[in-house]
C-alpha cells in the first residue's frame, strides 16, 4: 500500500459506491415509453465499418468482394440492403452479377453477368432443377419408358457394330 508522499496518493480519490453508478432520471425524457421514440437509422458506433462497407459496394473493380461479419441479429443483413438501396440510385442498371461454384477451383467462384432482372429467375430455375434432381430424376431414370428407349438404342448400336465389323471378321 503507498504511503501518502508516493505520487499515486495525489491521483487516488475515496468514492461512496453510490457514485460508481450512473442513473439517468427519467423526467429528462419526453417520451413515456421507448415505443414512441423513431428508432435512430444506422448502426452506432460503426462509422469505420459503415465507411468501409460503402466503399467496398460503390467500387467497381474485378475481383472485389466483400465480406460482413458479426454477431447474429446484429442487423448485417438489413445494413447491407440499406446501403444497396441508398448506392443502387448512382449506378447504372446494367445487369445481375452472380457467383456459382467453380468446380475446377472451388476457392475462386466464376462471375456471371445477366440482364438486368434475370438473376433472380435463373436463382429460381436452378432451385426446381435441384428438387427435380433430389426428388424426381432417380425415379425418371428407372421408368419404363425410358428403359426400352434405352434398351433400343443399346439393340441399334449393336447391329451397327455387327454390319461394322461384320467385313473385318470375314477377312480375319
Amino acid at each position: 500500500m503507498p504511503t501518502s508522499t508516493s505520487p499515486d496518493a495525489a491521483l487516488r480519490t475515496l468514492l461512496a459506491p453510490a457514485a460508481l453508478r450512473w442513473r439517468c432520471d427519467p423526467s429528462e425524457f419526453a417520451f413515456e415509453t421507448t415505443r414512441e421514440v423513431e428508432p435512430r437509422p444506422g448502426i452506432v458506433g460503426q462509422e469505420d465499418a459503415l465507411e468501409a462497407l460503402r466503399f467496398g459496394l460503390e467500387v467497381e473493380a474485378s475481383g472485389q468482394n466483400v465480406y460482413v461479419r458479426g454477431l447474429s441479429g446484429s442487423g448485417r443483413l438489413s445494413l447491407v440492403r440499406q446501403l444497396l438501396e441508398e448506392i443502387r440510385p448512382a449506378r447504372e442498371s446494367g445487369c445481375d452479377r452472380l457467383y456459382v461454384r467453380n468446380f475446377q477451383t472451388p476457392s475462386r467462384p466464376r462471375l456471371i453477368s445477366l440482364p438486368a432482372g434475370r438473376g433472380r429467375s435463373l436463382r429460381d430455375a436452378m432451385a426446381q432443377f435441384t428438387d427435380f434432381l433430389r426428388r424426381d430424376f432417380g425415379e425418371a431414370l428407372g421408368s419404363e419408358a425410358l428403359i426400352a428407349r434405352r434398351q433400343l438404342i443399346d439393340e441399334r448400336f449393336q447391329a451397327r457394330a455387327r454390319e461394322q465389323s461384320e467385313p473385318l471378321d470375314a477377312e480375319l
